[in-house]
């Protein structure tokens, strides 16, 4: 998963994939393991996947966000190697190659970036029965997104009223 030829190709300018390409880089990452999954067992797990970026993406209070959860992805990979020096050493150059790529970019380049991944995922509506039974989607598959809570650093709450002296 982590070859220096994929590592490679994720880090290219390209054009979006399509759903069809999407599934069929992870039909050869999930086969390019011990686990041999049959079709529709293939299509379930493809549709959590997806359905799971898309959600943890629209959860993104801020664009800045697609990169600090992309960080704990890493950071999990980077601790689920720790016992393999070899694929260590891969996962945490991997690290630093995407660090050096997405640390730098400007908020308006996290912007593109987020709404080109909630575009891809927009006319996605799988139901989940996990998502379901937790009650984060609907019965047609949309995601209820919470509206309470902390708002983005640096927001200030929506509603407050100001009054302001008349100039003298």
């Amino acid at each position: 998963m982590i070859a220096s030829t994929f590592v490679d190709e994720l880090f290219k300018h390209q054009v979006v994939y399509s759903r069809r390409a999407m599934r069929a880089v992870f039909d050869r990452l999930a086969h390019s393991s011990i686990m041999r999954l049959n079709t529709n067992s293939m299509d379930k797990l493809f549709d959590l996947m997806t359905m799971a970026v898309k959600y943890q993406v629209s959860l993104c209070q801020r664009p800045q966000e697609v990169l600090f959860a992309t960080f704990n992805h890493l950071d999990s990979l980077i601790k689920y190697s720790e016992n393999d020096p070899e694929l260590h050493a891969k996962t945490l150059a991997l690290f630093k190659r995407f660090v050096a790529r997405y640390s730098t970019l400007t908020p308006g380049q996290f912007q593109l970036l987020r709404s080109t991944l909630l575009s891809y995922f927009q006319d996605q509506h799988v139901r989940v029965s996990i998502f379901l039974k937790d009650g984060l989607q609907n019965e047609k598959g949309r995601f209820i997104i919470p509206l309470s809570g902390t708002v983005p650093l640096g927001v200030e709450v929506p509603g407050a009223i100001r009054v302001h002296a008349e100039p003298q």
